[in-house]
């Protein structure tokens, strides 16, 4: 199985599969995370601008739609009316999409997936959009970019109590994670 991932110019190679596995998606966030030199507050914003990502906030006209990246624009757009917590979540999530499925490499095509210039994030994926792979994948990858398996490891080895507001992230989303440890 082969994985190299350098994030920028470089390119994700995966074996023969249109799918990650959870652990290539975990060596991905880790490898950015790495890169990047991120070892304390996660800041996706910070993280979408070094990928070349422009974030802004605008008020999207339709109100399911909670995220767009524009791959034409470089850019990631999040509804100005969520919380602090939602956007950051938003924003790791579509660096998910950018970083997976738009940088990815797909062997068994030999091509770079590049065949949407727009993915959109809405409220309630499983009634709209009939839940995907790429949408599971880019939540996974959410969650393992804003909250490293490693730091709740270390934690737990050393009887130190984790919270949601250690990691900027909802109640909701921390327990998910937890889920997948």
């Amino acid at each position: 199985e082969i994985l190299r991932c350098l994030v920028g110019s470089e390119m994700c190679i995966r074996d023969r599969r249109d799918y990650y596995y959870r652990l290539e998606i975990e060596s991905i966030a880790n490898i950015i995370l790495q890169k990047y030199n991120i070892n304390n507050k996660i800041n996706p914003v910070i993280i979408a601008n070094n990928l070349n990502l422009k974030t802004m906030e605008a008020n999207l006209s339709h109100n399911n739609i909670i995220g767009i990246l524009d791959i034409n624009n470089n850019s990631i757009i999040v509804n100005a009316s969520d919380d602090i917590f939602n956007k950051r979540f938003y924003v790791a999530r579509l660096i998910g999409h950018y970083v997976l499925h738009v940088k990815g490499f797909n062997n068994t095509q030999n091509k770079v997936i590049k065949n949407k210039y727009r993915y959109n994030l809405y409220r309630d994926s499983v009634t709209t959009l009939q839940f995907n792979v790429i949408y599971l994948e880019s939540f996974y990858f959410a969650l393992n970019l804003l909250l490293p398996k490693d730091i709740f490891l270390h934690a737990k080895a050393n009887g130190i109590q984790l919270h949601h507001t250690n990691f900027d992230v909802t109640e909701t989303i921390f327990g998910m994670r937890l889920n997948y440890l």
